[in-house]
């Protein structure tokens, strides 16, 4: 499957993607001499004003990974896309922190260094979930409100 016809699947589901740059040879194609966030923000050359752009829309989500096709693809979290990320980084210790809390079974994704939970936004109406580093421990960060 193609990152873009990823991309159109994700948004099938609701959850607003936009792209973000690659890693080519080890080094973000930013550009950016030793990117501090390499694969993990916003693609400036398609997205200027980063997740703010975050769509559903077919038409935009092609016209950018058919322009750069290698992009990588993040989601907006939060009552927005309906979507609570957990991203624990097991190289952070986050493996050793999350084991304190009694989680329900969910969408688990491998990452480079770990591994995403996904869940439902609970009723924006009542929560104002934002987005934290180490919110529930050592590498364990939440992606809601604000994040991708």
């Amino acid at each position: 499957m193609s990152l873009l016809d990823e991309a159109l699947r994700l948004a099938s589901f609701g959850w607003a993607v936009f792209p973000c740059w690659t890693v080519v040879g080890g080094v973000c194609a930013c550009g950016t001499v030793n990117c501090s966030s390499a694969g993990k923000h916003p693609c400036s050359a398609l997205v200027r004003h980063g997740l703010s752009e975050a769509t559903t829309d077919t038409e935009m989500i092609r016209s950018w990974w058919t322009k750069l096709p290698d992009c990588n693809i993040s989601l907006l979290c939060g009552a927005q896309s309906g979507l609570v990320v957990i991203d624990v980084d097991v190289s952070h210790g986050g493996n050793f922190s999350i084991e304190q809390f009694s989680l329900p079974e969910t969408v688990t994704v491998q990452t480079g260094e770990g591994y995403h939970l996904y869940f439902r936004y609970p009723d924006p109406e009542k929560y104002n979930i934002r987005s934290r580093v180490n919110a529930l421990g050592v590498g364990v960060d939440v992606r809601a409100n604000g994040g991708c």
